[in-house]
């Protein structure tokens, strides 16, 4: 899990990433049965990790 998130850092579009549906910025990776919910900010050369969570819980409003 640590490893894949670092490794964001170096490239914040890895092959297997999504785009979150209704969103330009934010995507989500898989790792396991987690998913990694993050935000690349072009401009400022930044991703935020917003979330790390179980996939039944990692879309839930």
């Amino acid at each position: 899990m640590i490893k894949a998130v670092e490794s964001l850092a170096n490239n914040p579009y890895p092959p297997r990433r999504r785009k979150l549906r209704g969103s330009r910025r934010d995507y989500r990776i898989r790792v396991g049965d987690y998913r990694v919910i993050y935000r690349v900010d072009v401009r400022h050369t930044v991703v935020t990790i917003y979330h790390v969570r179980h996939r039944g819980e990692a879309y839930r409003r």
